[in-house]
């Protein structure tokens, strides 16, 4: 990716291929990594973000995230770069915790993940929220990028917001490195899987001879079958392995069961989001 891809205070909804949206998404932060970003996650929470980005070797020292997905998984978790949301459909809460982000100046850029997601809550007061975020954004003359999937280009909610932005990226019509990229992915897990489908394969076969184990100075014959057994549950055991490794290093979008909103004092919020913010800014000085 170009890093003049993103021009500084422009607002740009970033269309991610549904196939590649780990790629995608990642190449994003790469591309920020040398701003001060602050990433707002309806997917993932915080920590699991944190984790695939030092996994592809994007370091989050730069990002302060905004992570509406941990509490309402009953995780106690404290991460001091992290401003805890109490679920993605807290639009009062979500909108005050961006505008005090806005309201310090000191973020080079906001990243919202995910607009797709967001559209399957309240679709007025979601795009209610849309139009005031970027509005807020726009106004503090800060860089924003407003992510979605390019399966839900035909929802309302993302339709009217391509009204909102300055531009619409396609990921695929500047990214097309990332399809080769997702091609050795792809390539590595079809091997994997391949190796296991050759060990069912000989585990029905079987050899055709036995072989033994050595016990002492005994040598017990070791009957096809159960050497077929081995190889078959052993294949089996590879391919699961490599797929879990596979998955485990994905940033996949993920459906967050919201709990019902809870009504909470505005200023106490603002207060507390604040201090927050003000102490991760403290403990960063060479940020700025």
């Amino acid at each position: 990716m170009s890093k003049r891809m993103f021009k500084p205070s422009t607002i740009y909804l970033s269309v991610l291929a549904n196939d590649h949206y780990t790629e995608s998404l990642l190449e994003v932060v790469r591309v920020l990594q040398n701003k001060t970003t602050c990433f707002v996650t309806l997917n993932k929470p915080a920590f699991e973000l944190e984790h695939s980005f030092r996994i592809h070797h994007v370091l989050p020292r730069n990002i302060f995230f905004v992570d509406t997905v941990t509490s309402g998984m009953g995780r106690k978790e404290d991460m001091k770069n992290v401003l805890y949301v109490s679920s993605p459909r807290a639009f009062t809460e979500l909108s005050i915790a961006i505008s005090e982000i806005l309201r310090s100046g000191k973020f080079d850029c906001i990243v919202f993940d995910s607009l797709s997601t967001l559209s399957i809550y309240d679709a007025q007061g979601a795009e209610q929220l849309v139009s005031s975020l970027i509005q807020k954004t726009r106004a503090g003359r800060t860089l924003g990028v407003f992510t979605c999937l390019q399966g839900d280009m035909s929802n309302d909610l993302i339709q009217k917001s391509c009204m909102y932005v300055d531009e619409v990226v396609h990921f695929d019509d500047v990214h097309p490195i990332l399809q080769q990229h997702a091609s050795h992915v792809r390539t590595v897990v079809t091997v994997i899987g391949g190796i296991a489908l050759l060990g069912i394969i000989s585990s029905f076969y079987g050899l055709s001879s036995p072989t033994g184990a050595v016990f002492g100075v005994d040598a017990l014959p070791l009957p096809s079958f159960v050497l077929s057994l081995l190889v078959l549950v052993g294949s089996i055991g590879i391919g699961v392995f490599g797929y879990y490794v596979h998955r485990k290093v994905q940033i996949q979008p993920r459906l967050v069961m919201a709990s019902a909103r809870v009504k909470k004092n505005a200023e106490q919020l603002r207060s507390k989001f604040r201090k927050r913010i003000q102490d991760w800014l403290k403990n960063h000085p060479y940020l700025f």
